[in-house]
C-alpha cells in the first residue's frame, strides 16, 4: 500500500468515527488506569502499615532493656548494651517519665553501687542524667524514692574512673540545677559543696572536664541563691552555710570575670541578709573579711585604672597629650572608650557591692 492509499485510508476512518465515543472509550481507559494507581498504592501503605505495626514501640523497648538490667545473668556486656539503648530512649520526656513507671529507676541506683565496675555506674549515670535533665518530675521521684542516689553520684564524681566520674557530674547538674528544691536540700545534706570543693583541691588525679563541670555547678549553684531562686536557703544548718560560704569565697578570689565577682557578692549578701547572725557567723569562720578587703582592693585598683570612681570619661592622668590623642581618635577608638566606660562602671557597681557586704558583715558584727 502506497502512501496515496494509506492517507485515503486514514480520512475515511477518521469520517466514519464517532468522536462521542471515543472520547468516553479514552475516559473509560483513564478511570482503569487511576483505579489500578489507587489499588497498588493500597496495597504499598498496607505493607508498610504491617511492617510497622510489627515493630516493637518505645515503650516495649525501654522494658526490654530494663529486663536485661535485673536479670541476675545478663552479662556486664549485656547491661553496658542495655545502658547505651536506655540513654537514647529516655531523651524525650515522656520516655523519661516512663522510666519511674516502669520500673527502671531502682535497678539503675543500684548499679551506681557497682564500685568493680565502674563502666556500669557511668552507663547508669549517663541514663539517669539524660533522663533528669529539664525534667523536675523526674527528679523528684528519683531522690524520694531513692534519697541515697545523690551520695552515691558525689562519690563516683570523685572516682579515678573518668568516665564514670565525668557522668556522675553530669548527671548531678542535671538533678541540682533542677527547680526541685529537694534536690539542693539533698546535695547541701550530703555535704555537696564540700565534696566538689575537695575534688577541685587535688593537686592530680581529677579530670579536667570533671573538675570544669564542678566549677559550673558551684557557680550556677551561688547563682541561683543570689537571685533568689533556691527555697532551700531557709532550711541551711550551720554546716551547709559553712560549705556554701567558703565556695562564694573562693569562687570571688578565683573569679577573673566581673560576672563571677558579682555574683558570689551577691549570694553573700543574701546569706546575710537571710540568714542574719548564722550567715554571719558562717562567713566570719571562713576568714570573709580579710578575702572581701582583699578583693575591695582590687576593685579599686580596677576602677583607678579605668578612669575612677567619678562621673566624667577619665581620671586626671588623662589630662594634656592624652586628651589631644583622644580628640584625634577614629571611630574605633571611640568605640573602645566608650567600652571601657561600660566596664568601669560595671567594675564601680561591683566594688560597692562588695562594699556593701562588707558593711553588713560589720553592722551584725557590732550589734552582737
Amino acid at each position: 500500500m502506497d502512501a496515496k492509499e494509506m492517507e485515503s485510508l486514514l480520512h475515511w476512518a477518521i469520517e466514519h468515527s464517532d468522536p462521542d465515543k471515543l472520547r468516553e472509550q479514552a475516559e473509560v481507559a483513564r478511570r482503569d488506569e487511576a483505579v489500578k494507581d489507587f489499588v497498588e498504592r493500597k496495597k504499598r501503605v498496607q505493607e508498610l502499615s504491617d511492617i510497622v505495626s510489627q515493630q516493637p514501640s518505645e515503650a516495649q523497648l525501654m522494658m526490654d532493656n530494663i529486663a536485661v538490667l535485673t536479670d541476675a545473668g545478663s552479662s556486664a556486656a549485656d547491661k553496658g548494651q542495655a545502658l547505651g539503648n536506655l540513654q537514647v530512649l529516655v531523651e524525650p520526656i515522656d520516655n523519661a517519665n516512663d522510666l519511674k513507671v516502669l520500673g527502671g529507676l531502682p535497678p539503675l541506683v543500684d548499679l551506681l553501687q557497682q564500685q568493680q565496675q565502674p563502666e556500669l555506674q557511668e552507663g547508669a549515670a549517663y541514663v539517669l542524667g539524660t533522663a533528669a535533665s529539664n525534667n523536675a518530675k523526674l527528679v523528684e521521684a528519683l531522690l524520694q524514692q531513692h534519697p541515697g542516689a545523690m551520695q552515691q553520684l558525689l562519690q563516683i564524681a570523685a572516682s579515678k574512673h573518668e568516665g564514670a566520674a565525668n557522668k556522675a557530674m553530669y548527671a548531678l547538674g542535671s538533678i541540682v540545677r533542677s527547680p526541685v528544691a529537694l534536690a539542693r536540700s539533698q546535695f547541701y545534706a550530703q555535704a555537696g559543696l564540700g565534696q566538689l570543693q575537695a575534688l577541685l583541691g587535688q593537686a592530680a588525679g581529677a579530670p579536667l572536664r570533671v573538675k570544669a563541670k564542678a566549677i559550673n555547678l558551684i557557680a550556677d549553684l551561688i547563682e541561683m541563691t543570689a537571685n533568689g531562686d533556691d527555697e532551700s536557703l531557709e532550711t541551711w544548718d550551720e554546716k551547709v552555710m559553712s560549705q556554701f560560704a567558703a565556695a562564694a569565697l573562693d569562687m570571688l578570689g578565683q573569679a577573673e570575670e566581673l560576672d563571677g565577682k558579682e555574683k558570689a557578692l551577691a549570694a553573700m549578701r543574701l546569706l546575710l541578709l537571710r540568714r542574719g547572725a548564722a550567715g554571719r557567723a558562717a562567713l566570719e569562720d571562713e576568714g570573709a573579711e580579710a578575702v572581701l578587703r582583699e578583693a575591695l582592693t582590687e576593685l579599686d585598683l580596677l576602677v583607678d585604672g579605668l578612669g575612677g570612681y567619678g562621673d566624667g570619661e577619665g581620671g586626671e592622668g588623662q589630662a594634656g597629650g592624652q586628651q589631644q590623642q583622644q580628640q584625634q581618635q577614629q571611630e574605633e577608638g571611640e568605640e573602645q572608650e566608650a567600652s571601657d566606660k561600660d566596664r568601669r562602671m560595671y567594675a564601680t557597681y561591683v566594688a560597692h557591692l562588695c562594699a556593701d557586704v562588707l558593711h553588713h558583715l560589720s553592722i551584725q558584727h557590732a550589734e552582737l
